[in-house]
């Protein structure tokens, strides 16, 4: 009987082993322009380790209860491994999307969002589906089915451009960070940052920011929890 339960502990014992030794190792790129400080315990009192730059990638080891809001953001805080230092960040600067890092990812020091933000999508994500197109007289409307749930819009006319994007998975704040990282240069991202009017529900969280730029952003967290974007050019000279 004793055999039988010393086997049982030790099978036991390496499907366990096996399954911890398998276990994928977590990976999220660094958003934030400043760089992310590194700490040596939650919170924004504790001793700053290193800073850690913009598009660096961390491992994370451990998604913390312990949750916080800074700025505008609220997030919780991870404990992380980089470059051999263990320590804590906050998660509302860390994201899993694909940073832009392609010159067609990019604005042309024009604040204009819209054809970078489906640059981005396109290059990123692969269609599943065949698309919807609907052809008007003045108008051409396609809807991409992608990769990991995206869904990918376009309205064309003689006035405007108009993509809307919509994701799963994915916080407001790594959305707002994510168009900002489109934006070529830090005067750019410092307007587009003026020009942002966050808008809170009834339980005071941000599910709404619009950036009033020449070329209009709106970002709304939906019903089922989707992330929207929703980006649209007008084209000059047009009535």
């Amino acid at each position: 009987m004793k055999n039988i339960i010393c086997i049982l502990i030790i099978s036991f014992s390496g499907q366990f082993l096996f399954a911890y030794a398998n276990t994928e190792p977590i990976y999220k790129n660094v958003i934030a322009f400043s760089g992310l400080k590194i700490r040596s315990a939650p919170g924004m009192e504790s001793q700053v380790l290193t800073v850690i730059p913009y598009g660096a990638q961390v491992e994370v080891l451990e998604e913390t209860t312990i949750s916080e809001s800074i700025e505008w953001m609220t997030g919780s805080w991870s404990l992380v491994q980089y470059q051999g230092i263990e320590g804590y960040i906050f998660d509302g600067f860390v994201t899993d999307l694909s940073l832009p890092s392609q010159k067609f990812e990019l604005s042309q020091n024009d604040l204009q969002l819209t054809y970078p933000l489906l640059a981005w999508a396109e290059y990123n994500y692969n269609e599943v589906e065949k698309s919807d197109t609907l052809t008007f007289d003045d108008m051409l409307k396609v809807t991409q089915y992608m990769s990991q749930g995206v869904t990918l819009k376009r309205e064309e006319s003689d006035a405007a451009i108009k993509v809307s994007l919509e994701m799963e998975n994915v916080g407001i704040s790594e959305a707002y960070n994510l168009l900002k990282s489109m934006l070529l240069t830090k005067s750019e991202r410092e307007e587009y940052v003026r020009k942002s009017v966050f808008i809170s529900d009834n339980e005071g969280r941000i599910h709404r920011i619009k950036i009033n730029l020449l070329s209009p952003v709106e970002i709304k967290q939906l019903e089922n929890g989707n992330i929207k974007i929703n980006a649209v050019t007008y084209h000059l000279g047009c009535d």
